[in-house]
Order: structure tokens, then sequence, then C-alpha cells
């Protein structure tokens, strides 16, 4: 056994559980890590490489360094979204106010919503180095990119049913620019391209 597989094994069996959480929020936060991660060890690996132009190494040091802190943001969205979740569903138990439970369910939605953002700028920072990337390890950052994408259609599932317990004006706005902005991306073909 790996020293990595326990820990991926632990997260594993908490989703597979009948326990509400973790749940799709944080799986999709846990896939943005993997794919910020996989991106790193490709950027890092080109950066080794002594044939990679001199010129190029300062573009995807700066990736790295974005990917480097999206990646601590989707750590933390990981749990703070089955916080989140969680809270709401012990305030549901002790049949807390309506006024109480709108505001776990914002929260909880908020999450979402910062998720989605921090897919799109992975996204964003991978595209901006792809072409920089060396040829013999592509396909991890070609990898990265597709799992950057299914964590953002994972935010965007978790927005949409997250809409329809929302009353507040205000979130349900955030929550419908959101699922555009990542409608959007996810519809564009320019950060998909070899």
């Amino acid at each position: 056994m790996y020293d990595w597989q326990e820990g991926a094994e632990k997260y594993i069996k908490a989703l597979s559980s009948s326990d509400p959480t973790p749940g799709g929020g944080s799986a999709a936060a846990v896939c943005g890590a993997i794919g910020a991660a996989l991106a790193l060890m490709a950027i890092n690996t080109t950066l080794k490489l002594k044939k990679t132009p001199e010129e190029n190494k300062a573009v995807l040091s700066a990736a790295a360094e974005e990917l480097e802190k999206l990646q601590k943001k989707f750590n933390k969205l990981s749990v703070s979204d089955a916080e989140k979740y969680q809270s709401y569903i012990d305030l549901k138990k002790a049949k807390k106010s309506e006024e109480e439970l709108n505001k776990a369910v914002i929260e909880a939605a908020q999450v979402c919503v910062d998720c989605s953002k921090v897919c799109l700028s992975a996204i964003d920072a991978l595209v901006s180095v792809q072409g920089k990337i060396s040829k013999i390890i592509i396909s991890d950052a070609l990898c990265a990119a597709h799992i950057f994408r299914a964590a953002l259609k994972c935010c965007v599932e978790n927005m949409l049913i997250n809409r329809d317990w929302i009353k507040d004006e205000a979130m349900l706005s955030i929550l419908e620019t959101s699922i555009l902005s990542a409608a959007q991306k996810l519809g564009s073909s320019n950060d998909n391209n070899r």
C-alpha cells in the first residue's frame, strides 16, 4: 500500500456511507484539489526539464503558484461544504426556526458558488500554460483540465438544487450568475483544445 492510499480510501469510504456528509459539494472540491495537484505535477515536471525554454519558465512558475493557492482553497471548501450542510441538517432535526434554516441553506449554497469560482480560476490558470507544458506530460495536464470541468459541473448541479430551496433574492441572483458563468465556461471550446 502506498502512503497516500490510506487517506484516499478513508475519504472514499466516507462518501460511500449513508451519512449525508461528505457529499457532492465536498466531492467536487476534492476533485478540484486533485485536478490542481495533477496540473502542478505537469507544470513542475516541465519546469525541471532542461529543454524547457527559459521564456516559458516565468509563466509556468506563476501558474504553479496560482494553482497551489487554488488547491488550498479547494481543500478548505471540501471541509466547509460538509460543515455547512451538516449544520443545516442539525438545525432541521432540532426543528429550528425558518429564519435559521434559511440562513443555513444560504451558507451551504455559498460554498458551491465559491467552489465554482475556484474551478473557473483553475481552468483559466491551466489554459494559460497548456501550450507550454512538455509533450511528455501533457496528458496529465489535459486530464487535470477534464477534472476541473467535472468539478465545475458538480458545482452547477449543487447550485441548481440549492436554488430550489432558497428564498433570499440576493442569493438567488448570485446562484443564477454563477450558474451562467459556469455554463459559459463549460460551453466554450477554448479551454479543452489539445
